[in-house]
């Protein structure tokens, strides 16, 4: 147990510095992308990236090496820091001139709240199924599963919070078409 438990710190060690490696690169060119394409493509399509990071990394199996996280990690690296920008280019779009200190700020609040909230919540779900499979004796290595779980957890969240911004977006750009066409 002590060598997966190394192992798996080992593994995480790793994973953050790819996943800070890809979002410090690719955000500035996010930045340009935000203000060429409309937010209501560029918003959910870097949540697709993250969402689809989420999958790949639940492939993870008892088997793999460490290495089996680096594809989802940088497809995650890469939505963070693409979704990031985007984020910030939206809130300031829809803030007037004298009121973007405040949807930034308020923007960057909630960022870390939603970050606090959901690490919170998924270490709570890892760490529930870790000592439910551990007593049950079910799995050998019973991190990975709950790992696993904490993925596919991630992975419907994002899958579903596309497909409200997609609705959200859909339902302005017609709102938006309406009042434009009834002037």
């Amino acid at each position: 147990m002590a060598i997966a438990s190394a192992a798996l710190c080992r593994t995480v060690n790793r994973i953050v510095a790819a996943t800070c490696g890809s979002t410090g690169r690719n955000a500035p060119v996010t930045a340009t992308f935000a203000r060429r394409v409309p937010i209501g493509v560029s918003l959910p399509a870097t949540m697709v990236l993250v969402t689809a990071g989420m999958y790949v990394v639940g492939t993870f199996g008892h088997d793999d090496n460490w290495t089996r996280f680096l594809p989802g990690m940088i497809i995650d690296g890469v939505g963070l820091g693409s979704l990031t920008a985007v984020n910030q280019a939206a809130s300031l779009t829809f803030a007037s001139q004298e009121n973007a200190g405040m949807s930034s700020a308020t923007f960057g609040t909630l960022r870390q709240i939603g970050m606090a909230t959901g690490i919170a919540g998924l270490g709570a779900v890892f760490s529930h199924v870790a000592q439910n499979k551990a007593e049950s004796g079910v799995a050998a290595i019973p991190e990975i599963d709950a790992l696993n779980s904490m993925a596919v957890l991630g992975t419907v969240i994002g899958a579903v919070s596309v497909v409200i911004a997609v609705i959200a977006f859909a339902i302005d750009h017609g709102r938006t078409r309406r009042c434009a066409s009834a002037r």
